[in-house]
Parts: C-alpha cells; sequence; structure tokens
C-alpha cells in the first residue's frame, strides 16, 4: 500500500530512544523502545531487518516503475 515509515534515534548522555513513524492511509503509528545508547544502532538495525523481512522497502530498492 502507500504507508511509509521513517526511523528516528532520539539521544541523552546515557539513554537512546529508536522509534518508527507509520504513515499510513488507515492512520501514524508510532513504535518506540529505550535503550542504552551504545545498543540504539543495533536495535536499529534489528528493526530495519524485521520490517525488509516482512515484504518493507527501501526508497532505493524502488524503482520508477514502482512509484506510480
Amino acid at each position: 500500500d502507500e504507508s511509509t515509515a521513517t526511523c528516528l534515534l532520539m539521544s541523552w548522555p546515557r539513554v537512546a530512544e529508536v522509534r518508527v513513524l507509520v504513515k499510513a492511509v488507515s492512520g501514524d503509528t508510532l513504535l518506540s523502545q529505550r535503550c542504552d545508547r551504545n545498543e540504539a544502532f543495533g536495535l536499529a538495525e534489528e528493526w530495519k531487518s524485521r520490517m525488509l523481512h516482512r515484504g518493507w522497502k527501501r526508497p532505493s530498492d524502488v524503482g520508477p516503475a514502482d512509484k506510480s
């Protein structure tokens, strides 16, 4: 469908929060999880891998014919 997801990283001195905002026709969803700052990028990669496994595509994976 026309859903898009954006990953955000909020960072404080010792804590980070990984957020994914999903914008869809049916409404917006915010997923978030706090973790140690040293674990934030690993958590983001884990979420990205899970989304790709479920069929999500990165903008670079979408060809001109797919953007219609």
